[in-house]
């Protein structure tokens, strides 16, 4: 809805680093080991646990409120906005970067006033999986260069670009099956493909009410072939580093780089059951794509948690970037996070020397923090010729995208807003999108 082209109003460390755990062992499973009575299972649906009260950084009884204010019409201009530049340095390690507002997206070239290409026409039309029973539906989706890979809370089918089914999987369940923890349950699926290796990435979520436990599954293809051979692992979600916790992840979010995979997750309490921090994992590819070491195909990780946003509050469901067009050698990561409910800021998190870790160095997290137009929790969505809304949840960046091009570093994002049109009287739901773009020396 409105393109935000800003600059950093202040310049904070972002968090807390951790290391290693134990090493944690994977193993490898393909959908031609699966048989007939894994495709005839089917999990029960889950119960909601008693230490899962809510999914926001605020409780229920809070939560509904604000969707009450939301509905209050908003009286603010619908137009897009630019942010002024107020300080172009963001400390020691991006010392030479500056603020654009005219360069076009894709290559940053062209003069004012050019036409921008349009969109390219969708290819094909096609219905995919169905919802299975599970509130809400969790729909993902990765997309290579034959394939379009379809997941539905515990559900996974591959399609062609025309929309004729490709193979199905039994399930997630059956995916992570050699590795998941007995007695958890799966939830919250993400997918990705990755372009530079070729790799499909699955990420899920996993919890168990006894004994209490919480991992994050990870599952990479062995190839561009979304039906074949996978590596999976089940990382331990309550350790932050290497010390344990007594806390369980939440909506697992998945972004990568050249370098590196990058895992958020929202971790609770499980006795409290209230909002604790957000935490950043961070793996290698290099040591992911190949199986991990040794025999037992170990793998590592670096974490950073306890993230805070400008206004001291605790940042809230951080997206790590999909990065699609990279940047030689030792580049930054990217991730970004709005505030919960009513804000006028975006948190940029640049994470430099992503995998410094393998090589026996650390990471390091910075926070940048844009201004940019107020936003505030939706109101249900309205649906022409129906009297029943669309359930729209709270504000939170859902996804992320950044591109390197033509000398630009650019972030894309959007979520969920409300907003009043000239002569309504009443709040709607709407979308915000948010284009960051910066010129910084490499």
């Amino acid at each position: 809805m409105a393109k935000q082209t800003s600059t950093p109003s202040s310049r904070h460390d972002g968090g807390q680093g951790g290391s290693e755990t134990l090493h944690v062992e994977g193993k490898e499973q393909s959908l031609d080991q699966l048989t007939a009575k894994d495709f005839m299972l089917r999990p029960d649906l889950p119960k909601m646990p008693d230490y899962k009260k809510t999914k926001y950084p605020v409780s229920m009884e809070e939560f509904r409120g604000m969707k009450e204010n939301a509905k209050r019409p908003d009286t603010r201009s619908l137009v897009a906005e630019a942010v002024e530049v107020q300080d172009k340095s963001i400390g020691e390690q991006d010392d030479e970067i500056s603020f654009v507002t005219n360069l076009f997206p894709e290559d940053g070239k062209g003069a004012e006033g050019t036409p921008i290409a349009l969109a390219p026409s969708s290819l094909a039309s096609f219905e995919a999986l169905s919802q299975n029973g599970w509130t809400p539906p969790d729909c993902v989706l990765a997309v290579g260069p034959s394939h379009v890979v379809v997941g539905v809370n515990v559900d996974m089918a591959g399609y062609s670009k025309i929309g004729s089914l490709s193979f199905t999987w039994a399930g997630f369940t059956s995916l992570f099956a050699n590795v998941l923890p007995a007695g958890a349950r799966i939830f919250d699926p993400r997918m990705s493909y990755d372009p530079y290796a070729g790799r499909y990435i699955v990420v899920a979520g996993a919890l168990r009410s006894s004994p209490q436990g919480s991992w994050i599954l990870l599952g990479v293809s062995q190839t561009n072939n979304p039906a074949g051979s996978y590596w999976i692992w089940a990382l331990d979600a309550t350790a932050d580093g290497s010390t344990h916790t007594t806390n369980w992840a939440d909506y697992p979010t998945l972004g990568f780089d050249t370098q590196g995979i990058y895992i958020t997750t929202n971790q609770f309490s499980f006795s409290s059951s209230s909002f604790q921090y957000t935490k950043v994992r961070i793996l290698s590819k290099s040591e992911v794509y190949g199986g991990g070491s040794g025999a037992g195909h170990t793998i590592r990780w670096y974490d950073f948690w306890n993230l805070k946003n400008n206004d001291g509050g605790v940042a809230f469901t951080v997206q790590p970037c999909v990065h699609h067009t990279g940047i030689g050698g030792n580049p930054p990561a990217y991730l970004v996070n709005n505030g919960f409910g009513a804000h006028n800021f975006l948190s940029l998190w640049t994470l430099s020397d992503p995998i410094g870790y393998w090589s026996g160095r650390s990471p390091s997290l910075v926070r940048t923090n844009i201004t940019c137009r107020n936003y505030d929790l939706p109101p249900d969505g309205d649906q022409p010729g129906s009297t029943i809304n669309i359930q729209t949840n709270d504000n939170r960046l859902l996804n992320a995208a950044f591109q390197y091009a033509g000398g630009v570093r650019r972030v894309w994002t959007c979520h969920s807003s409300k907003g009043t049109w000239s002569g309504d009287s009443v709040a709607r739901a709407v979308v915000q999108f948010y284009e960051i773009d910066w010129i910084q020396k490499l």
